[in-house]
């Protein structure tokens, strides 16, 4: 579960860095909270929290394996997003 933190905290830092660098939010629904760096957070921490809730409830129902995919999935796409992110603070601060 410690990824599933990592990765969702690693995605709003670099998000609000991308903000202060003048990109923008591409999400649609990330957009209304884009620009508050505690709603920001707040947002991603609640979407860690809610993986982790479904992972665990997957796995005390003897899913264990769904438990595993969905967390994989779901860190995967956000390590994804991260990286995208990344690459859009690299070319805002011309690196």
């Amino acid at each position: 579960h410690a990824a599933t933190g990592v990765v969702q905290t690693y995605d709003g830092l670099l998000t609000m860095r991308v903000i202060r660098a003048g990109g923008t939010e591409s999400n649609p629904l990330m957009r209304p909270v884009a620009g508050h760096e505690g709603a920001m957070m707040g947002v991603k921490v609640a979407a860690a929290v809610a993986t982790v809730i479904g992972a665990e409830t997957l796995w005390r129902d003897n899913h264990r394996i769904a438990a595993i995919v969905a967390s994989v999935v779901v860190n995967g796409g956000m390590a994804m997003i991260a990286r995208h992110n990344a690459q859009v603070l690299a070319r805002l601060e011309g690196r």
